[in-house]
């Protein structure tokens, strides 16, 4: 009998319309093309050795007809927390697979996460903000600049 009250009052609660909720999203602009995961949409925190960590990535699944995916992890030794992030200042890194047939990856270059909001706590934390910045190919010169990069886990 327990259980069964239990079970009902867990699926019968009221959400918080404060609360986060919804499907996440990760949309961009690469070479000036767009860009928009249609799949393996991951935006989520953990925390490794002390350090806590912001993963951004998903899939287009049709991207200038190949499947194309982007990836950044920002790792922070202090809590995650709206603001501004430079990765090449912080532990972290960018890339995006097969633009132009090729994959981009941070290096030296400048890329930066802005989060703009932040709700819950712990590893159940959802996020929302957006970022850019330059991913260096296989080539010397072989740039792609990255703008217009919108994440959210609400």
């Amino acid at each position: 009998m327990f259980v069964s009250v239990w079970a009902c009052l867990v699926a019968c609660s009221k959400d918080n319309d404060d609360s986060p909720s919804g499907a996440s999203s990760l949309q961009l602009t690469v070479a000036g093309k767009s860009w928009t995961a249609n799949s393996g949409i991951i935006i989520g925190t953990s925390v490794t050795d002390g350090k806590n960590n912001l993963t951004i990535t998903g899939t287009n699944n049709n991207f200038e007809g190949q499947t194309s995916t982007f990836a950044a992890i920002l790792s922070s030794a202090t809590e995650l927390t709206t603001g501004s992030y430079r990765l090449s200042n912080f532990d972290g890194t960018a890339s995006i697979t097969k633009v132009n047939g090729k994959t981009y990856i941070m290096g030296s270059s400048s890329f930066t996460i802005q989060i703009t909001e932040v709700q819950g706590t712990g590893t159940s934390k959802k996020f929302r903000g957006t970022f850019s910045g330059t991913l260096k190919g296989p080539a010397a010169g072989d740039d792609a600049i990255v703008t217009n990069g919108v994440f959210s886990s609400f």
